[in-house]
């Protein structure tokens, strides 16, 4: 095999492999997106866990306070004790307001974050798919070159004119 066609085959098998790499990177770019959605549900479970129990809080301190002021205090529900459970209530719907919104940021972020290591993996793919053209075809073009410039050679030996002597002429 000649050195043209040698470094030819090279060319294009250094740009197959590049499309393999690429093509793993883009693998693990999926998955890391992947990874990201699941942090996305952990923290949306987390988000839910936390005003479950802020919820719960506001159930256990009514229920305390109700028995206080109703079973030990001996009092009835006057304009105090429901102000009391409003302000309570309104609290713990602005900590639930705060939990959820926090949340959905959260997710938006988490959102971007995938698309973003998406995009980079599909631009790592396609930057390989074009560097590999751009290579076989620089490769081709070299190729057809040197095979050009040695069929000039070969014929310009042998294609001589008759009339010509390699030794040089006395006048």
């Amino acid at each position: 095999m000649d050195p043209a066609t040698m470094m030819a085959l090279a060319s294009v098998g250094k740009s197959i492999f590049g499309i393999f790499q690429a093509a793993g990177e883009k693998a693990q770019a999926d998955l890391d997106a992947f990874n990201i959605g699941t942090e996305k549900s952990l923290s949306r479970t987390a988000a839910m866990r936390d005003t479950r129990l802020r919820d719960e809080s506001l159930r256990e301190a009514l229920s305390a306070s109700d028995t206080f002021f109703f079973g030990v205090a001996g009092r009835e529900e006057t304009d105090d004790i429901r102000a009391m459970r409003k302000f309570e209530m309104e609290k713990s719907g602005e900590d639930i307001s705060n939990i959820e919104f926090m949340a959905r940021l959260n997710g938006l972020k988490y959102d971007q974050e995938a698309a973003a290591i998406k995009r980079k993996g599909k631009n790592t793919l396609l930057a390989s798919v074009v560097d590999a053209a751009f290579s076989a075809g620089s490769a081709y073009a070299d190729y057809k070159d040197v095979q050009s410039s040695k069929l000039m050679t070969q014929r310009s030996s042998w294609s001589r004119s008759s009339y010509s002597s390699p030794r040089p002429r006395l006048r």
